[in-house]
């Protein structure tokens, strides 16, 4: 079939030409809108500029077809064969090419908005300045692409294949990535707010400088990552591995942590302010002047890490082990650290004013010079602490176990010890002005 005849049999309102031999055509700038040419042979065509919208070309071999410029919004292009096709500055959008294979093609500058490529083959394609924004691309192929130039915002990447791709810098925002591989990825500088990556495996991938804001990272692996001043605020990393990831600068307040693993993770200088770490394992952290003010450790593995300096204020604590812990320094005002394991806990220069550490075991605590102003000890296990220089104004003492603790010099005034236990407790220098006594009076 020549290009008039065609052209003739369309303009005359015929649409189905499946299966027809148009191969070597020159139709460029034609209008062959809504026409049926599936499974029809187009190879060595020239369709620069045509009009090809809302046309069915499923399972048509297009190989070395020039579609420069051509509008095909909303074609069908199922199981087509594209490969080599010059498709550069063509319109693609709401196109269907799942399984359609465009290997090798040309699509500089195409416009694949909201296209959907399910399992298509874009093998060593050029992509660069391609619009894949809101696009389809589940189970499709880019490994060791560069992605760096295309716009990915929104897109689909289920259980795609981006193993070693180039995404820096790329804007990859409200995508879906779940199930996606990306071993030996580039994703330095990538904007990844708001992106679901649930599960996967980003162990040593490099994210330095990347966007991170809401995302979803719940149960991802991203241990020995690079994730160097990465902006994680808001973020879902619930039950995520961090073991070993670099860490430096990164934003995590707000953050969700629960049961995430952060065992030996140095964490210094890293933000996270009312960041939920319920149940995380922080075992041997260093948490050295890091702001974790307001943020809930209920029920957190802290044990042998390092929290010296480290700003607790208004925290939750509750059920936390903080055993062999070094708190030097360390504010804790307000906290709330109920049923909190402290054994062997280094609490020097630690400030408690108004803590909650009802019940606690301090038994043998050095909390010598401590602030304990306003904290709440009620039937807390003191036995044997050294309290020598602390503030206890105003703490509530009701029903604790003082019984040889170290008190020399220590502040109680307006304290309540009421019912409290002083047995061979060491009250040498101790203000009591106006404390409420186990006996039930108030000393003067």
């Amino acid at each position: 079939m020549d290009a008039q005849n065609l052209l003739r049999r369309h303009a005359a309102g015929e649409r189905d030409f499946h299966e027809a031999d148009v191969s070597g055509l020159t139709l460029i700038e034609a209008t062959l809108v809504g026409i049926d040419l599936s499974r029809s042979l187009l190879c060595e065509s020239n369709l620069g500029g045509a009009n090809l919208s809302g046309a069915n070309l499923s399972g048509a071999n297009l190989s070395g077809t020039k579609l420069i410029g051509a509008n095909m919004s909303r074609v069908k292009l199922v199981g087509a064969f594209l490969r080599g096709t010059d498709l550069s500055w063509a319109n693609l959008s709401g196109a269907n090419l799942t399984g359609a294979d465009l290997g090798e093609a040309n699509l500089t500058r195409a416009n694949l908005t909201e296209a959907n490529l399910t399992r298509a083959d874009l093998n060593e394609a050029k992509l660069t300045g391609v619009s894949l924004s809101g696009a389809n691309l589940t189970g499709i192929c880019l490994n060791r692409a560069d992605l760096t130039r295309v716009i990915l915002r929104g897109v689909i990447l289920v259980r795609s294949d981006l193993n070693w791709a180039n995404l820096g810098g790329v804007n990859l925002s409200g995508s879906d990535l779940t199930g996606i591989s990306l071993q030996g990825a580039n994703l330095a500088n990538t904007d990844l707010s708001g992106v679901n990556l649930r599960g996967v495996n980003l162990m040593g991938i490099d994210l330095t400088q990347a966007k991170l804001v809401g995302a979803n990272l719940s149960g991802a692996d991203l241990s020995d990552a690079n994730l160097s001043g990465v902006n994680l605020s808001r973020a879902n990393l619930s039950v995520a591995f961090l073991s070993g990831a670099n860490l430096n600068g990164v934003n995590l307040s707000e953050a969700i942590l629960r049961g995430a693993t952060l065992i030996q993770t140095n964490l210094t200088g890293v933000s996270m302010q009312g960041a939920i770490l319920s149940g995380a394992d922080l075992a041997g952290a260093i948490l050295h002047g890091v702001d974790l003010s307001g943020a809930n450790l209920r029920g957190c593995n802290l044990s042998g890490a390092n929290l010296s300096g480290t700003n607790l204020s208004w925290t939750n604590l509750r059920g936390t082990d903080l055993s062999q812990v070094d708190m030097t320094g360390a504010d804790l005002s307000g906290a709330d650290m109920r049923g909190a394991d402290l054994h062997d806990a280094l609490l020097t220069g630690v400030s408690l004013r108004g803590a909650n550490l009802s019940e606690v075991d301090l038994n043998a605590a050095n909390l010598w010079g401590v602030d304990l102003s306003g904290a709440n000890l009620r039937g807390a296990n003191l036995h044997g602490a050294d309290l020598r220089g602390a503030n206890l104004s105003e703490a509530d003492l009701n029903i604790a176990n003082l019984w040889g603790a170290k008190l020399g010099g220590a502040i109680l005034s307006e304290a309540d010890l009421s019912e409290a236990d002083l047995s061979e407790a060491v009250l040498k220098r101790v203000n009591l002005q106006g404390a409420l006594m186990p006996d039930g009076s108030i000393y003067n």
